[in-house]
């Protein structure tokens, strides 16, 4: 199950490379460090095979689409232009 995680992970962190519309220019380097970061979590599992870190990186992946909402709604804010 953990192997499972950590290809979903993995398949989160390269899809915005063949993306380039929806993630221009660096946009797509803040998620692909916090999706490697919860890939870590449960790449970890795989060695160690706890149960408790197994819940905690399907936790992980159930907070993921909320981090792709925010980072959405931020990019609705106004551009701050210093004068």
């Amino acid at each position: 199950m953990s192997a499972l995680v950590v290809l979903l992970y993995v398949g989160d962190i390269v899809a915005p490379r063949f993306d380039r519309d929806n993630w221009p220019s660096r946009s797509w380097l803040a998620s692909a460090l916090v999706d490697a970061a919860f890939a870590l979590v449960s790449l970890v599992n795989l060695f160690v095979a706890q149960t408790g870190l197994l819940e905690l990186a399907l936790i992980l992946r159930l907070l993921h689409p909320i981090n792709l909402f925010l980072r959405v709604l931020r990019s609705f804010e106004p551009r701050v232009v210093d004068g």
